[in-house]
Parts: structure tokens; C-alpha cells; sequence
């Protein structure tokens, strides 16, 4: 059996990527963080987007026929295949990938691109750095753009499997508004757009 790696490794990303959306809670997760973005971002056919942690793709195939284009981008190859394999399936014209560390390598995104919403589901608990890339991702923003952000509430730890685990116990909605001040985000506001239940390491349903 091989052994897993940390979550907060891309190596582990990309030994679950073939098998990453047989989980109904990582589907419902997605559907309801696309349709928070529907219901608070009025996206129409000129805008442009990027997707920052896109994995297999399910929030930004959700969205694809709302926007001009996509970009999404993880640090998993495996992943991006599996996304580059549903964008050929499905004959979606409009989404490109990259393959890539944004808070590595910044100039991933060549020639200044900018875009008009940028979103993220479940990824920032897993930067370390995240007053970097909050301001790295705000350089990609045009001028009124949106950022858009789904990830856990702050919890006790035991959301991933392993107690090792060197990611970020979800935010305190508080400190993180101060972080997105901070890197010149304006007119920030939260809401609970899905509450997950899973069976933790401990053998707790919460």
C-alpha cells in the first residue's frame, strides 16, 4: 500500500487526484461555493477569472458559461490533468490551466494578466504565508475586481487526518478581514456558504 503524504504537500494532491470527486462532500462543496459566487458576484460573459487551489475543477466548470475565460491554476500536476481531461471531454473552450506555485513563482501569470474575480475554495488553510499570498493575488486583480474566498471557520484541528499537519486550523473570521485590509482588499464581508459534517481522526461526526 503506498504510504500517504501530508496534505500539505503536493504529493499527496496528486496520488488522490484520479479519485478526488468520488467524494459526495467534496461535490457539494464546490456546487454551493460556485453558487455563493453566483449569488454575490454579478459575473457576465465579458469578465475574466482565475481560479487559485482548482483541483480536478468543479467550482470553475460550475462557472465556465458565466465568464469569458478561466484560468485555473494548482501546484498538482495530477490534478490539472484531471481537470485538462474534463476540459477536453467537455469541450469547454474558455478554460485554460496552469500548473504551478503561486506563492513560489509569482510570474507564472506572464505579461501582467489581470482578472476581473479571483476564487479560491479550501486552499488558503493550506499557504502558510498567507498575508503573501493575499497580497500576490490582489496584483492580479483589475482595478474593482472581486476575491472570493471559501475555506474552513476556525476549528480545533481535527479537521484533517493527521495531527501533524502543518496547515492553518481554518481562520477566525475576524483576523482574517484584518490580513485582507491589510493587503488592500476594501468592503470585505463573510457568510457561511456550506457547513461541512465528516466523521474526524477522533471518531466525532462535527
Amino acid at each position: 500500500m503506498q504510504e500517504k503524504s501530508s496534505w500539505s504537500s503536493t504529493e499527496r494532491f496528486n496520488q488522490v487526484a484520479e479519485t478526488w470527486d468520488e467524494k459526495p462532500m467534496r461535490v457539494a462543496i464546490a456546487k454551493a461555493v460556485a453558487q455563493a459566487i453566483l449569488n454575490h458576484v454579478p459575473l457576465n460573459n465579458d469578465m475574466t477569472a482565475m481560479e487559485f487551489g482548482c483541483g480536478t475543477g468543479l467550482i470553475s466548470l460550475e462557472l465556465s458559461a458565466t465568464l469569458k475565460e478561466i484560468v485555473a491554476l494548482d501546484t498538482s500536476e495530477q490534478m490539472i490533468n484531471v481537470l485538462r481531461r474534463k476540459i477536453t471531454e467537455q469541450n469547454i473552450p474558455n478554460m485554460t490551466t496552469i500548473c504551478a506555485d503561486l506563492t513560489e513563482t509569482p510570474k507564472a501569470l506572464s505579461g501582467g494578466k489581470q482578472f476581473h474575480l479571483i476564487y479560491s475554495s479550501m486552499t488558503l488553510h493550506h499557504v502558510m504565508d498567507t498575508e503573501k499570498i493575499l497580497t500576490e493575488l490582489k496584483r492580479f486583480l483589475l482595478p474593482g475586481g472581486y476575491l472570493a474566498i471559501a475555506d474552513l471557520d476556525e476549528e480545533d484541528g481535527t479537521f484533517h487526518d493527521d495531527a501533524t499537519e502543518n496547515v492553518h486550523h481554518g481562520f477566525e473570521r475576524e483576523e482574517l478581514r484584518l490580513r485582507l485590509e491589510k493587503a488592500g482588499y476594501h468592503n470585505i464581508r463573510f457568510e457561511t456558504a456550506h457547513v461541512i459534517r465528516k466523521q474526524n481522526r477522533l471518531g466525532e461526526v462535527k
